[in-house]
């Protein structure tokens, strides 16, 4: 019962450093700063492609009365 407490603990640590080691990564490296533009572009090309789409669809779909 004993190493099985202690082998959790151990791999309980070894997460939470992998979780430290990368959030110090993303951090240093300006990841944020990268997916923020990301997200930003994704979205900037999403409106214009919608509203493309939304004047289409009624010349492919029938009105039924």
């Amino acid at each position: 019962m004993i190493i099985k407490k202690r082998q959790a603990i151990y791999v309980v640590g070894r997460c939470f450093g992998f979780l430290l080691r990368a959030l110090g990564s993303f951090r240093r490296n300006q990841r944020l700063l990268i997916s923020g533009s990301a997200v930003y572009y994704t979205l900037l090309s999403i409106v214009p492609k919608s509203a493309l789409a939304s004047s289409l669809l009624p010349h492919f779909i029938e009105e039924h009365q």
